[in-house]
């Protein structure tokens, strides 16, 4: 949102195009912003300012300007982004097609449905329009208004959805392990643990502790991912975000409390919903560096995030309407990767001392700290998970069974395109060798096989009907430009 803009009003943005019925007027987003009275524009919370759809052939428009207040009180039980978006679906439901008037030629907007039923689209900016240059038609329409009206059982509805999803905070644990599973290969314990951690979160564990969780893991293993599923398969609000994004007072980067916003997003501005939700923190580990000049500002984040984690009242404004948050009952769940974390060797002292290599499902808060994490924070978080390490069966488990990977997800694709894409048991053990070297996780998969599909892919793009069969073999791998398209009628 542009800083120091007032925002006061709502409108919904129109895109102007041909089609075979002339010049019609598209919905494409409801916008917040101001109305410039004396220029009869309508700026945007980004600045980008629009005429009326009545006023002219501009691309875009604006039409249905209402005051945020007014908006208030015609809908005072539903949160404003959901008002927003239950509008924008109201006007995609009608065509704006742009005529003239018969008698005095001025222009009009007819506004019909998929009934056939039609009628002059008209609103206070364009009556007020008529009333200036085309007085007598102003007249005969100043005391017609159409507002795309959220129906009264929509909005029961939504009451009723927001109500269920307050109270409906139990879990099925063993759903969501067995889905997120056949997802993230080779994580089954670390999961269990997280899983674990949420369902003691949302069966009220504690009053007064929030079940934060600090996750520590190498690139590609499936810190994210796991988090992605989780946000798609529970009824909580859940907000995943970059800890790099972050400034202490938000000055250059965003400030903390735009974490608490976006969960009142995720949350269609249900406060209550928002203060049981799950804020995401990835790349925790990059504010723990100590090899570059912003260590300073690293620290300063650490605290900022340290309100939010230890139970802070925040005031913050939310589209325009004062709010305090409390975070007493959000769940924190940092993520990162400490892999540089100099892992020293333990010590059996006695006759028979000995040494055993420290390995890093070993760490300790004590690790954390004296690798740049400020005590205070890693105190708050008493769940430490550790990521297992993937190695060449891993990769192969992940390119033979998870639905999410590359390979399965071009060969769904090619299937759709009437190609089949077949890959044997040698070049997918040759895939897996080389994402192991690479040492990305399983990223250096998706990368490797995108790599190797790339040429062929054009080709089959350029003649999307001649091709039946892409087979890749290893030396596809080592040269995308070795690959085998088989014609349908050779494919017969």
């Amino acid at each position: 949102m542009k800083k120091n803009m007032d925002i006061t009003d709502i409108a919904i943005i129109f895109k102007l195009k041909v089609t075979n019925k002339g010049l019609e007027y598209t919905p494409v987003k409801v916008a917040f912003g101001i109305y410039d009275n004396q220029n009869k524009e309508f700026i945007d919370n980004t600045g980008t300012p629009y005429y009326h759809i009545i006023d002219g052939n501009e691309t875009y428009g604006f039409a249905q300007r209402i005051e945020i207040t007014n908006l208030y009180k015609k809908y005072p039980f539903i949160a404003l982004p959901l008002i927003k978006t239950l509008i924008i679906n109201a006007a995609k439901k009608f065509n704006y097609i742009v005529t003239h008037e018969e008698i005095t030629n001025a222009p009009i907007i007819c506004i019909n449905d998929k009934k056939g039923n039609n009628e002059i689209f008209v609103d206070e900016d364009s009556i007020i329009f008529y009333l200036e240059n085309y007085p007598e038609l102003g007249e005969l329409l100043k005391n017609k208004n159409i507002f795309l009206d959220i129906k009264t059982e929509e909005k029961e509805k939504t009451s009723n959805v927001k109500e269920n999803k307050v109270l409906n905070t139990k879990l099925n644990i063993n759903e969501l392990y067995n889905e997120i599973t056949n997802n993230v290969i080779d994580q089954d314990e670390p999961i269990k643990k997280i899983l674990t951690a949420i369902w003691k979160q949302y069966n009220n564990f504690s009053d007064t502790k929030s079940r934060n969780i600090l996750i520590n893991g190498s690139t590609g293993v499936g810190k994210t991912e796991i988090f992605r599923n989780i946000t798609r398969l529970i009824d909580i609000p859940c907000v995943i975000t970059s800890a790099t994004q972050y400034t202490a007072a938000g000055y250059v980067g965003k400030s903390v409390e735009d974490m608490l916003i976006s969960l009142l997003d995720k949350a269609d501005g249900d406060l209550e919903r928002a203060q049981r939700g799950i804020i995401i923190i990835d790349e925790l580990d990059k504010l723990s560096e100590s090899n570059n000049s912003s260590q300073v500002n690293q620290r300063d984040v650490q605290e900022a995030l340290l309100k939010i984690i230890e139970d802070g009242k925040f005031d913050i404004n939310y589209y325009n309407k004062n709010i305090t948050f409390d975070t007493s009952k959000v769940m924190v769940v940092g993520m990162g990767s400490w892999s540089r974390i100099k892992l020293e060797e333990k010590r059996h002292v006695g006759f028979n001392s000995t040494t055993e290599k420290k390995e890093y499902k070993d760490l300790t808060t004590e690790d954390f700290i004296n690798n740049g994490m400020i005590p205070e924070l890693i105190g708050r978080f008493p769940i430490i998970v550790q990521m297992n390490e993937l190695n060449v069966d891993s990769f192969i488990k992940i390119l033979n069974n998870s639905k999410n990977n590359a390979l399965n997800i071009n060969k769904q694709f090619f299937k759709e395109q009437g190609i089949t894409l077949t890959i044997n048991d040698e070049t997918i053990n040759l895939i897996a060798n080389k994402a192991l070297k690479n040492n990305f996780g399983a990223r250096s998969l998706d990368e490797i096989i995108e790599r190797a599909l790339s040429v062929a892919t054009f080709e089959i793009a350029s003649n999307p009907e001649v091709y039946g069969k892409l087979i890749i073999t290893p030396e596809t791998i080592e040269d995308n430009r070795k690959y085998t398209l088989v014609k349908k009628l050779e494919n017969k």
